[in-house]
């Protein structure tokens, strides 16, 4: 099962956009799950909610992070988590 609800602001002048959206996570596994990664993007200043997860693990130069469940994602279980993707427009733009 997955879901996504998500609202995209455009900002023509500054050539950034702003995108928050709310998504359903499933453990599709048979065991529960502990954690989960994600590998982020240095195009975007990214904010990641889980609700019942804290962030374990921060790697800015790999962009690379881990959140830890404060009780496992069991088999079949859902959440809803929220994220924010903030672009950042770095140079000028040509013509």
């Amino acid at each position: 099962m997955r879901s996504l609800r998500y609202a995209i602001d455009i900002f023509p002048e500054s050539r950034n956009i702003v995108m928050s959206a709310d998504e359903v996570i499933q453990n599709p596994y048979p065991e529960a799950l502990k954690e989960i990664h994600f590998t982020m993007t240095p195009n975007y200043d990214v904010s990641i909610e889980i609700p019942g997860a804290t962030l374990a693990k921060d790697d800015k130069l790999l962009y690379y992070r881990i959140y830890h469940f404060d009780s496992p994602l069991e088999p079949g279980e859902t959440r809803t988590m929220h994220f924010t993707l903030k672009s950042r427009n770095r140079g000028f733009e040509m013509r």
